[in-house]
C-alpha cells in the first residue's frame, strides 16, 4: 500500500518521510465514504461527514489552504452520502464536518432543503460573516440544532492580526454581523459555540478584555431568546490558546512581526502553545480569560445535551460497543 505507484500518499519510513506522486481528483468524482467498512456503525453516538475540503479564507494562523485547496461536492454527491450513511449509521445526528459549511447563499439553502429530507438533527461549522442570518430559521426548521462559529476575537486589533480582517473598519463590520447572527442562532433556537481564541500575538490585555466584554453582550441576546416558552437554545463558548502550526502564514512570520512572543515547547509535531503574546501578558494572564469566557456562557441541560452530542465527544457508546478491542 506504500508506494510511489499509489498516488497522494506521505509516509514514514525509516525516520524519513517519503511522498508519492499528486494526483489531483475533483471532488466530484469522489466515491461516496463506505460507513460499511466501519468494525461497528452502532458504535458511535454521532454520525459525521464533510460537504466540502479546505477553506476559502485566509487566517494567518490556520493550515487549511497550505493543506489543500478549496472546494465543494456537488449536492448531488451529498445527497448520495447522506443517503448512504442513513442507510448504514443509526444515529439520529449527522456532525457536518467542513471548515465551514457554505459559504454562499445558494449553497446554504441547498444543505438545508436536503437535510431536511432526511431524518438527522445536525451541527455545522461557519463563519459570522459567511452565514446570512435571514436563514437561520430554515437551518433550524430543517434540524439544524448547533453551530460552531470561528469567531476567535472581538478585538478588532486582533481581528487584522489573524488576517480575519483586513481593516479596523472592517473589524468592526464583523462584530456588527456576528451580533446579528448570534441573535438569528439563539432566536430559532440554536445552540451557538464561538471558537475563541485568547493570547493570538501581539495581544494585550485590553484585548482580551474586549472578547469577554462582547460575549456578555451576546449572552444578553441569548437570554431574551431563553425566556420564549419552547427556547431550547444555549450559548457555549469554546476558548482555547492560541496554537502556532508550522508551515502557516503566522509561523513564517513570527520571529520577524512578534520578537516579544513566548511560545512553549514542541507537544505535538509542528504545534506549539503561545505562553506569553506580547510583555506582560503571561499564560496564567491568558488562562484567566479564559475562564471567563467561559463564565459568560449559557447552559440549559437541553443546551448541555446537544453540545455533548457534537463537541463533548463522550465515549460511553463507543467503549460499550468496542470492548472486545480495548
Amino acid at each position: 500500500f506504500l508506494s510511489e505507484r499509489t498516488p497522494n500518499l506521505a509516509w514514514l519510513e525509516n525516520g524519513e518521510v517519503r511522498t508519492s506522486r499528486v494526483s489531483h481528483v475533483a471532488p466530484a468524482d469522489l466515491p461516496a465514504v463506505d460507513y460499511r467498512q466501519l468494525r461497528n456503525p452502532s458504535g458511535y453516538d454521532t454520525a459525521v461527514m464533510a460537504t466540502s475540503r479546505g477553506c476559502p479564507f485566509r487566517c494567518s494562523y490556520c493550515l487549511e489552504r497550505a493543506l489543500r485547496p478549496y472546494a465543494q461536492h456537488s449536492i448531488d454527491w451529498v445527497q448520495r452520502q447522506v443517503a448512504h450513511i442513513e442507510s448504514v449509521m443509526p444515529q439520529p445526528r449527522l456532525w457536518l464536518l467542513d471548515p465551514i459549511v457554505g459559504p454562499g447563499r445558494n449553497r446554504i439553502l441547498d444543505i438545508s432543503r436536503m437535510m431536511a429530507k432526511s431524518r438527522f438533527r445536525y451541527a455545522i461549522e461557519s463563519r459570522v460573516e459567511a452565514l446570512p442570518p435571514d436563514l437561520l430559521p430554515a437551518l433550524a426548521q430543517s434540524g439544524l440544532e448547533l453551530i460552531f462559529l470561528g469567531f476567535e476575537s472581538a478585538s478588532p486589533a486582533t481581528l487584522v492580526r489573524m488576517n480575519k480582517v483586513r481593516s479596523e473598519k472592517q473589524a468592526h463590520r464583523y462584530l456588527d454581523a456576528a451580533l446579528q447572527v448570534f441573535a438569528a442562532c439563539f432566536e430559532a433556537g440554536v445552540v451557538a459555540v464561538p471558537a475563541i481564541m485568547l493570547g493570538f500575538p501581539g495581544d494585550k490585555e485590553a484585548d482580551l478584555r474586549a472578547t469577554v466584554s462582547f460575549l456578555a453582550a451576546v449572552r444578553k441576546l441569548c437570554r431574551q431568546a431563553m425566556e420564549k416558552p419552547g427556547n431550547t437554545t444555549g450559548f457555549v463558548p469554546s476558548p482555547q490558546p492560541t496554537y502556532i502550526y508550522r508551515g502557516s502564514q503566522l509561523a513564517s512570520c513570527l520571529e520577524q512581526e512578534y520578537p516579544d512572543v513566548v511560545l512553549g515547547p514542541e507537544t505535538y509535531m509542528g504545534e506549539r502553545t503561545v505562553l506569553s503574546p506580547s510583555p506582560g501578558v503571561d499564560r496564567d494572564t491568558v488562562i484567566g480569560y479564559e475562564a471567563l469566557v467561559q463564565a459568560v456562557g449559557e447552559f440549559p441541560p437541553r443546551a448541555v445535551e446537544i453540545f455533548n452530542a457534537y463537541m463533548g465527544m463522550p465515549s460511553q457508546v463507543y467503549l460499550q460497543t468496542h470492548a472486545g478491542a480495548v
